[in-house]
């Protein structure tokens, strides 16, 4: 974390293939907590852009993360700015739309 900013959380719980916005405009993030309540793996798209700007199975993800069934996991950022701004998705397959049933997600941010 760079050193006097505080990090602050933004949770949401997930429930459909929307593309959730984080930030519309550059953001740091710090982690991601994500919990996959489904009984398969499921797959985070991270989106370098504004939620608007994207069409899940159109527009191609700027990273993939994959988190198996009835899962909980931290993955650290280190602090990297999203030039742009942030939004995911979760999804059944790394680049596609269908969404599987809920996960939490929580994302550490600074500005």
């Amino acid at each position: 974390m760079r050193s006097g900013i505080p990090v602050r959380p933004w949770f949401k719980k997930v429930v459909d293939n929307t593309v959730h916005q984080v930030s519309s405009t550059p953001v740091y993030v710090d982690r991601i907590i994500w919990h996959n309540d489904d009984g398969a793996a499921r797959f985070m798209q991270i989106f370098n852009k504004a939620s608007a700007d994207v069409i899940l199975a159109t527009t191609v993800p700027d990273l993939v993360m994959q988190l198996g069934a009835d899962s909980t996991e931290t993955f650290p950022f280190g602090d990297v700015l999203w030039g742009i701004g942030f939004s995911f998705a979760i999804t059944t397959t790394r680049d596609g739309s269908t969404t599987g049933t809920a996960s939490d997600v929580m994302v550490g941010v600074s500005n």
